[in-house]
């Protein structure tokens, strides 16, 4: 069967992919803004994918394992493996949206994780190439405040990317939104601030204590490895953050109002 060749540049760790024709059709309509040339040499791992056309006797839940830089990873929809070392990544998924993007999430918390990042549960968006991370529970206004503001381009609502990049953490743009239909936007900017939010009467924003910051974090972190290695690792990460970057006690109410306090932080 013939195999295409794509080529992603996501969320600071790019991808060459070999695959077959159903999953490069999935993979171009949903990376379209994140398709990069086949020349570019800093496209990293080598990834081949293969449709999956039935169910295999696993839970709907993903199961992660492994250490040292070889990982293994299996759902109802898909298996697979990361090897670090010989930057390779193989898997086989059904050919579709949902399934493709559960793989990516898997397959970027550990390749994140092992630059010093991490995938999050929060939005995050960009003003004036600077970057603001929002976090907090399911209906805490996560999605709400990203869109309060026409000014700013929202790099994610739902799942955010960061990682260091020339020693600054940097949040990255990725296609992970409530809006399944939402293609994302190919771009990094600096973090500036992280706010966890929380609803009130007014909008008030206090500086928070690393200890509380990093123990939130490490509520929201999407992180799939049972791992202890890793699981410290990831400690070591969320750590490392909250110390370069001020972190917020965000009160507010949703009005376009919020972003005055917002900014004044910096």
């Amino acid at each position: 069967m013939k195999q295409d060749r794509l080529c992603l540049q996501l969320m600071s760790v790019p991808l060459r992919i070999t695959c077959d024709h159903l999953l490069s059709c999935v993979i171009k309509d949903r990376f379209t803004a994140f398709l990069a040339s086949p020349s570019d040499g800093r496209l990293a791992y080598s990834v081949r994918l293969h449709s999956l056309d039935h169910a295999l006797d696993h839970p709907r839940r993903p199961e992660v394992s492994g250490s040292g830089g070889f990982y293994t990873f299996v759902r109802h929809d898909m298996s697979g493996s990361i090897d670090s070392g010989k930057r390779l990544i193989q898997a086989r998924l059904w050919p579709n949206q949902y399934s493709l993007e559960t793989m990516l999430r898997i397959i970027y918390s550990v390749l994140l994780m092992r630059k010093g990042g991490c995938l999050i549960h929060a939005s995050s968006v960009a003003w004036a190439n600077q970057g603001f991370l929002f976090v907090g529970p399911s209906g805490s206004g996560k999605t709400t405040i990203a869109h309060l503001l026409p000014e700013v381009a929202i790099l994610s609502d739902e799942i955010s990317a960061l990682a260091p990049w020339q020693g600054v953490y940097h949040l990255f743009g990725n296609t992970f939104f409530s809006d399944d239909q939402e293609k994302g936007l190919a771009r990094q900017v600096p973090l500036k601030r992280v706010f966890f939010l929380f609803h009130g009467r007014q909008n008030t924003c206090l500086p928070m204590r690393s200890q509380a910051a990093t123990r939130i974090l490490l509520q929201t972190v999407m992180f799939f490895l049972r791992d202890n290695s890793a699981g410290l690792q990831m400690m070591d990460t969320l750590i490392a953050l909250v110390e370069q970057v001020p972190c917020f006690a965000l009160h507010f109410l949703p009005e376009p109002a919020v972003w005055q306090t917002i900014l004044s932080t910096i």
